[in-house]
């Protein structure tokens, strides 16, 4: 089971890193962008968001309030069950979450530069087993309300059915897949 499911996570992972889903330029910082893939029982949902539109306020690197901006964000993305729920009928079960950021000063982030600017970004990859996946139809998102900084999420998916694209923002709390 277990070399199945890599091989459907790394199909996965390929799909976006594939033209169809290069991922726009985000050039708003603002704005995160959200891919989300299924393949036989799995989904994947993987979250790219440059640090503006998670932590909001342009905080000088390397004190004491931007460790802690980035620390409670990382907190929050590790709970994807308050970001994102798919539909209750698929039945879909969390079973892996690889969180990861770029605020690390060490990591190329000169005095001086915009610690948004590039290099400064938030990213998230949830994995689920649906027991009925053909049963997902839509995926709640409660992104705003944990993100208010976020004015846009660039929703993205790639199932059975075809592709999708769509853009949210906090008037809007579901996605149909």
């Amino acid at each position: 089971m277990l070399k199945k499911r890599h091989k459907t996570l790394l199909a996965l992972t390929a799909l976006f890193s594939t033209t169809a889903f290069a991922s726009p330029a985000i050039e708003h910082h603002h704005m995160a962008v959200v891919y989300i893939g299924q393949s036989q029982q799995e989904m994947i949902i993987e979250v790219h968001a440059p640090g503006m539109a998670m932590i909001g306020i342009n905080h000088q690197m390397n004190t004491p309030t931007y460790h802690q901006a980035v620390h409670n964000t990382m907190d929050q993305l590790i709970d994807p069950t308050a970001l994102f729920t798919p539909n209750s009928a698929a039945q879909c079960h969390l079973f892996s979450t690889r969180l990861g950021d770029s605020f690390n000063p060490e990591a190329g982030a000169g005095v001086g530069n915009d610690p948004f600017q590039h290099h400064n970004s938030f990213s998230a990859q949830y994995m689920y087993h649906c027991d009925h996946i053909d049963k997902l139809t839509t995926l709640g998102v409660q992104w705003f309300q944990h993100f208010p900084d976020t004015k846009q999420l660039q929703m993205f998916s790639d199932n059975p059915s075809g592709q999708k694209t769509q853009i949210l923002t906090s008037a809007e709390n579901s996605f149909t897949l």
